[in-house]
């Protein structure tokens, strides 16, 4: 189902306390070309990983429960993945409405001790108030409310996703036993502002497009413009000038929406693209130090409400 961009607009300051959403339909036809090779996609063959050293297997087999969608957040290293997740599940358990954000112990077998050791500390991770120390290993997360999984959330290392120094790198085997499984897949798909050069995002830009023929029919797309705290859009917290926001990651990220143009010839005067774009904000951070704050709540508010509507 062709689906909205999603405004950022203080939810206290709307009419029904909802979030105003719009197409998007900002011009992409003079944006300069894509690189047309598709990233490949084949499995590389399995290796040996030290689980004994703390190393995640990521080539492995995974248990997928086929109860709920999955929530994929996709990134390259360091884009907001990890905290995202913290913001969120901190967000979830402070507002009382689920019974729990857990890990999914059994998504890998238990003798991934790296796997089952990132379970383990998933607690003091979230409520630790320190930033996330780097790459970590995958973690599996389940939402359950009223004694049912709502949806569980895949968190994993963004240099599998996209290596801005080897850009074609092979998904390791366990994504495409993901992208085979019969579960819904959200897409949440991280950008950010001036990050790394233009031929790094160019290059990303390239990786999404690749991705986007692999997803299934009944697969959502929502991307998320990571710190939004640091561009001129923001008019106060949670208040987002959305139509400008939206042109600048075109502008940065050329032809990154081009691969979820609506094609059905009566929607597409409506709806432009089948995708979401949300506005987010993690935290504040101090320079030098690990220690950080919560964003307010508008932003969580603003992701979850955009992720639960394509649940």
């Amino acid at each position: 189902m062709p689906i909205d961009v999603t405004l950022g607009s203080d939810p206290k300051k709307q009419p029904q306390q909802e979030v105003k959403r719009e197409t998007v339909d900002t011009n992409v036809m003079n944006e300069p070309t894509v690189n047309p090779n598709p990233t490949p996609v084949n499995p590389v063959p399995p290796r040996q990983n030290n689980v004994a050293h703390g190393a995640p297997v990521l080539d492995g087999v995974v248990n997928i429960p086929p109860d709920a969608p999955i929530i994929i957040l996709f990134g390259p290293t360091s884009c907001g993945k990890s905290m995202g997740l913290k913001r969120l599940t901190r967000y979830l358990r402070q507002s009382g409405e689920y019974q729990a954000i857990e890990p999914e112990r059994s998504f890998r077998p238990s003798g991934d001790t790296a796997y089952q050791a990132d379970c383990d500390d998933f607690n003091d991770f979230i409520t630790r108030p320190t930033k996330a120390a780097g790459t970590t290993g995958y973690m599996l997360v389940n939402v359950i409310e009223d004694g049912n999984t709502k949806c569980r959330i895949l968190e994993a290392p963004g240099e599998y996703y996209f290596d801005p120094q080897n850009p074609i790198r092979h998904y390791p085997n366990y994504m495409h036993t993901i992208i085979a499984a019969p579960n819904t897949r959200i897409w949440c798909i991280f950008v950010e502002p001036n990050w790394q050069d233009p031929q790094d995002r160019m290059n990303y830009v390239g990786r999404i497009n690749a991705l986007k023929p692999m997803m299934q029919k009944n697969d959502e797309v929502l991307f998320i413009f990571n710190k939004i705290d640091e561009t001129h859009f923001v008019i106060t917290p949670g208040e987002i000038r959305m139509k400008q926001a939206i042109d600048f990651v075109q502008v940065q990220y050329p032809g990154i929406f081009n691969q979820f143009k609506n094609d059905i010839p009566i929607l597409k005067w409506f709806k432009k693209y089948n995708c979401g774009f949300v506005p987010f904000q993690t935290g504040l951070y101090q320079p030098g130090s690990d220690v950080y704050a919560d964003s307010v709540n508008d932003y969580p508010t603003m992701l979850w409400k955009a992720i639960t509507k394509l649940l």
